[in-house]
């Protein structure tokens, strides 16, 4: 396996006894480089009770309202650390995981899903591709930069024909503003086609 190291780990959950959590703090536990961000409560000692005597940094904070893109994006900015893992692939699955000694196991049941899930995207789509496939779709739009702040900066799509629309796309989100709802689906189903998806 290639580590990269030191490591940031953000763990909102205070039970860190549990699955792979315990064999990468055991790794990581004797690094001073890295940093354990945790939710802060009165178990933090006992969670972290195993893991001593710890080198690694601990900071205790509150994720009460849970942690999200657009949090994480700025506390990229300020740590800039040399690498982020980006472009990971992922899939729903429905199985049991096992975890014996570092080794993962998953042992999926034969049984067909009779309801069907929505497509669930992330990334950021490609604002070129987006113009081709709106434009297969019969859909003329061109594509604007909106200068701001850095956290305010944002991509613009103006939808031209058959109706007036505006793609603005930002680094944590993309908002679709139109008056015709079928533009709006065409929209984003064009969207969807160009995002990644489970």
């Amino acid at each position: 396996m290639n580590w990269q190291e030191p490591c940031i780990v953000f763990s909102p959950h205070w039970s860190l006894r549990l699955g792979p959590a315990v064999h990468l703090l055991q790794r990581w536990s004797g690094d001073q480089n890295s940093l354990l961000i945790l939710e802060s409560g009165p178990d933090v000692d006992l969670a972290l009770l195993p893991f001593k005597p710890m080198e690694m940094k601990v900071l205790e904070c509150s994720f009460l309202s849970g942690i999200r893109l657009q949090n994480v994006e700025p506390l990229l900015k300020i740590l800039q650390p040399k690498v982020v893992l980006e472009n990971i692939n992922m899939t729903r699955l429905k199985g049991e995981l096992c975890v014996d000694q570092g080794r993962q196991q998953l042992s999926t049941g034969n049984q067909e899903s009779s309801e069907s899930r929505p497509l669930v995207h992330w990334g950021s789509p490609d604002l070129e591709k987006l113009l081709v496939v709106l434009s297969n779709r019969g859909i003329k739009a061109t594509l604007s930069d909106a200068f701001g702040s850095e956290s305010e900066s944002a991509s613009l799509v103006h939808v031209h024909d058959p109706n007036q629309a505006l793609i603005e796309v930002r680094t944590t989100s993309t908002v679709i503003s139109t008056a015709d709802e079928s533009l709006a689906s065409i929209i984003f189903e064009a969207i969807g086609s160009v995002l990644d998806g489970v």
